[in-house]
């Protein structure tokens, strides 16, 4: 959880072309073998969940909550493993699915699909800092007294540009391709803390945090002293002067007293991660909020998931996260903002029945105590890179599936990892 340094910056930024969206569904595929879901249905502990859904149907009342990983935070839908067979139609899945693929591997998993949407493919390129560093250096750091300045070109073939600001406040513009940040170390914004780098221990902690981890952690939706509302319009007020656009709602995270000193006092008491070091706990002076947003493309998300090699070579993900307290902004970021244009539209695209069955393929030897637990799975853009000195990208629709190692859950050992099914194809993408 601390292994990222602390000066962990996060930042906003770029375009996405986007086409328009289109309506429809999905193409059904012909002639697919479901015998093996039909079987994991059938054999499932969890098979009882159909009644369940019956009586849903029919009025009864069930404990719906869910975490902010969904796209609905009510889980109106919930269905069973035989309630995807056959359904090519991405408005007829549930969105909460349970069931058994074999005796190991398990299914518990949010579903988030774009049913209102098409999918298409693309053709992208990260923007580069050349392009858009004037509109950064206007959005945050307009008329000031530059302490340091380092633009940097590419060599040899390598496409990524590095363009460094420090003000003599110690505000600080970082623009490379991959990653736009901005951060502010001066005494305007960290005066309320212990020093200058107190914000960024719980900036790593959060950035470190996957999103049902992060509600886990900190469950309110408001601070006392620093409204949501004043904080969100602070940072859409950057983000319109940068020209961001296609972003989703923000999700947003308040980092009370509490819960931070709940988290340093985890930290404190595990012997792992206590090793790095214990950082101060806080006072309600310093709290702040987390935000985070997701970029989209015609209408779907494109994965902020942290894509690693043979998919991409370099990743962050993409996302738009930012943090700030009652003095200002403190850290906002943007990384792998892609400009996209359609090279193939209104694709059919393989049903989620199919990619659970790649899924299950990959690991169909699962042993007792290698059982896994899926507890994710969404069809969302997943950036395929096609030349990496020449900075190209195809965006695929893809199946992302999230599972844990099942001893592993609810332990500091845990630790979410991904399937990416391309729904083109119907390849497994992963890297392992």
């Amino acid at each position: 959880m601390l292994k990222k340094a602390i000066s962990i910056l996060l930042v906003a930024g770029l375009f996405i072309l986007c086409c328009s969206g289109y309506s429809g569904c999905s193409k059904k595929e012909d002639g697919s073998d479901s015998s093996i879901l039909e079987n994991g249905a059938n054999n499932s502990p969890y098979a009882s969940q159909s009644v369940d859904n019956e009586n849903i149907g029919n009025g009864e009342e069930k404990n719906t909550e869910t975490d902010s990983t969904t796209k609905n935070t009510i889980r109106q839908n919930p269905g069973s493993l035989k309630d995807i067979i056959g359904v090519t139609d991405l408005s007829n899945l549930p969105d909460y699915l349970e069931g058994s693929l074999e005796k190991y591997i398990t299914i518990q998993a949010d579903i988030e699909v774009y049913p209102e949407q098409n999918y298409s493919l693309y053709k992208a390129f990260l923007l580069e800092p050349k392009d858009i560093c004037q509109q950064w250096i206007s959005a945050f750091i307009p008329g000031k007294e530059l302490a340091t300045q380092n633009l940097s070109e590419p060599q040899n073939g390598d496409y990524n540009y590095q363009y460094n600001y420090q003000t003599i406040d110690n505000e600080y513009l970082i623009l490379d391709t991959h990653k736009q940040q901005y951060r502010d170390l001066s005494n305007k914004v960290t005066s309320i803390y212990d020093d200058n780098s107190q914000p960024y221990h719980y900036i790593a902690f959060a950035d470190d945090m996957g999103e049902l981890t992060l509600r886990e952690r900190f469950p309110k939706q408001e601070l006392e002293n620093f409204p949501k509302e004043s904080a969100i319009q602070q940072v859409n007020e950057k983000i319109q002067a940068l020209g961001i656009s296609n972003l989703s709602q923000p999700r947003v995270y308040a980092m009370d007293v509490d819960s931070v000193n709940n988290w340093v006092n985890f930290i404190k008491n595990d012997p792992v991660l206590s090793q790095t070091g214990v950082p101060a706990s806080w006072d309600r002076s310093q709290e702040c909020y987390y935000i985070v947003y997701d970029c989209c493309v015609d209408g779907v998300k494109i994965t902020h998931n942290q894509i690693q090699p043979p998919i991409v070579t370099n990743s962050y993900g993409t996302k738009l996260a930012v943090f700030i307290n009652q003095n200002g902004i403190i850290s906002f970021e943007a990384t792998d903002f892609y400009q996209a244009n359609a090279t193939q539209q209104n694709i059919s695209i393989i049903s989620l029945e199919n990619a659970l069955k790649q899924f299950l393929e990959n690991y169909k030897n699962t042993f007792a105590e290698e059982s896994k637990t899926v507890t994710y799975i969404s069809l969302q853009y997943v950036p395929k890179e096609t030349t990496l000195s020449k900075n190209e990208f195809e965006l695929h629709p893809t199946w992302i599936i999230a599972w844990h190692n099942t001893s592993d859950m609810d332990t500091s050992n845990d630790i979410e990892q991904y399937e990416y099914v391309d729904a083109i194809t119907g390849k497994l993408m992963t890297f392992h």
